[in-house]
């Protein structure tokens, strides 16, 4: 895995997060209403938590990551790729069309 394990969290963690959100929510009456209010809260807990022990550098790559995990119906065909530079660097590498394709990309 790519992952440094610096970065990596462990269940007793998240579940004092789960638990966090539990406890802070009120009883909306509506049982509905209360399972997405406490999917909205769980999802800030763990988005805050986490970004609060990333390097600043690493804290939109993770944001990235997060939103695909939650919501991957945001994402259209081979945007994920090259959102990750996955498809970049695949085309970078073939050397027939290298020089082309480096024309192409913006230089910023």
């Amino acid at each position: 895995s790519k992952i440094n394990n610096m970065y990596r969290f462990s269940l007793a963690s998240f579940l004092r997060l789960f638990q966090r959100a539990l406890q802070s929510e009120l009883d909306l009456g509506n049982t509905e209403e209360r399972i997405k209010s406490l999917i909205s809260s769980l999802k800030h807990l763990v988005y805050e938590y986490v970004c609060r022990c990333l390097f600043k550098a690493d804290q939109l790559m993770f944001a990235l990551h997060f939103v695909k995990g939650m919501h991957p119906e945001l994402f259209q065909n081979n945007e994920w790729d090259t959102f990750t530079g996955v498809i970049i660097g695949d085309m970078l590498r073939k050397s027939d069309s290298t020089k082309s394709i480096r024309d192409q990309i913006p230089p910023w």
